[in-house]
């Protein structure tokens, strides 16, 4: 619609290749390094699972990639066995982070959209908003220490557990990273 849009208004003449649309990835490769090779940000599927947002993890890995292939360069060295340093670089920065956000991406996933909306409305109440989003723990580009936090809150476990079996799996994963 959008195209046809600006078609009809004379902003575009023609459309040379139909685009193409694919999901935001929500699970890092399992390997973002090989000879020459290092794959950063939404391509390496370091994006945020809560949201899809990837601007700012592209950029801390785009910071990273560039410091280990600098030093690869000085040393003559683009091997695998070098490049891996970057990998075990960014999953200091993201790894836990990243985790946390696919188990709970996982939960609202399971859930329908009553369960939704349940959710929705009880972390929206007063009470949660207030302590949560005025805590220290209130980052826009790190989402696992306001999850925690929130998950944390009293009573906010056994609402969750009020969904059932379908949510136990995914909250087991986010119950553990609370009890850390």
């Amino acid at each position: 619609a959008f195209l046809d849009r600006l078609r009809k208004t004379g902003k575009i003449n023609s459309i040379v290749e139909e685009p193409t649309s694919w999901g935001i990835p929500i699970e890092s490769l399992p390997k973002t390094y090989k000879d020459r090779v290092i794959v950063a940000g939404d391509a390496a599927g370091l994006a945020k699972p809560t949201t899809g947002g990837g601007i700012y993890y592209s950029l801390l890995s785009g910071e990273i990639a560039a410091s280990v292939i600098g030093d690869a360069i000085i040393e003559d060295d683009l091997s695998a066995g070098r490049l891996i340093c970057y990998q075990n670089q960014w999953q200091k920065v993201f790894s836990d982070e990243l985790k946390l956000g696919r188990a709970t991406r996982q939960v609202f996933e399971c859930l329908d959209d009553r369960q939704l909306e349940r959710l929705l409305e009880t972390l929206c109440s007063t009470e949660i908003s207030r302590e949560v989003i005025s805590s220290e723990a209130f980052a826009f580009d790190w989402h696992s220490k306001l999850i925690l936090k929130a998950v944390g809150h009293k009573g906010l476990i056994s609402f969750l557990r009020s969904f059932g079996p379908v949510v136990t799996p995914f909250l087991s994963k986010i119950v553990r990273s609370v009890e850390r």
